[in-house]
């Protein structure tokens, strides 16, 4: 909770819309369809992934930067899976 607290307003915009994206979208998430989503420049998304990344928790990117896990999902394949209420399914992290 504590790390939470130290995120900026940027960190938790990026964080929270990637957690809701995943699941819809069943497939990485690029920096240039955060950026366009939430109004940010690519750098910035890029920065924030880069902090949030850092922290060991939050999520992680594949090699071409999309993101591919946020706690506690992933599109990457794992032997658990995820149900959400609403009917999306994803594997877990």
């Amino acid at each position: 909770r504590e790390v939470v607290g130290q995120l900026s307003a940027e960190d938790r915009s990026v964080h929270h819309f990637v957690a809701r994206e995943l699941p819809r979208l069943g497939r990485p998430i690029h920096p240039q369809a955060i950026a366009g989503s939430l109004d940010l420049s690519e750098a910035k998304v890029v920065e924030v992934l880069t902090g949030l990344e850092e922290r060991k928790g939050f999520l992680f990117r594949n090699e071409e930067g999309a993101v591919v896990w946020v706690y506690p999902m992933t599109v990457e394949p794992t032997p658990h899976h995820v149900r959400f209420r609403s009917g999306e399914t994803l594997y877990a992290a």
